[in-house]
């Protein structure tokens, strides 16, 4: 929502966010400003190896936190 500029009405999703959070382990909620950052700030025209590059520190992460979690 924040990267289309899009308001958070009532703090609906950011309650959702919360909940959220506060329902999984803190190995994984903690990683939520990472994978919000990522999604917030990527560039609509990157290049090929940058977005190899992203996607795989992206997957990773993910996968990290599956495993430990």
């Amino acid at each position: 929502m924040t990267r289309h500029g899009i308001a958070d009405t009532g703090g609906k999703a950011a309650a959702s966010n919360e909940k959220l959070l506060l329902r999984i382990l803190p190995t994984a909620s903690g990683q939520f400003e990472y994978f919000r950052n990522l999604m917030t700030n990527l560039k609509e025209d990157i290049a090929e190896k940058d977005y190899r590059r992203l996607l795989t520190d992206y997957l990773n992460r993910f996968v990290e936190i599956a495993e430990r979690n």
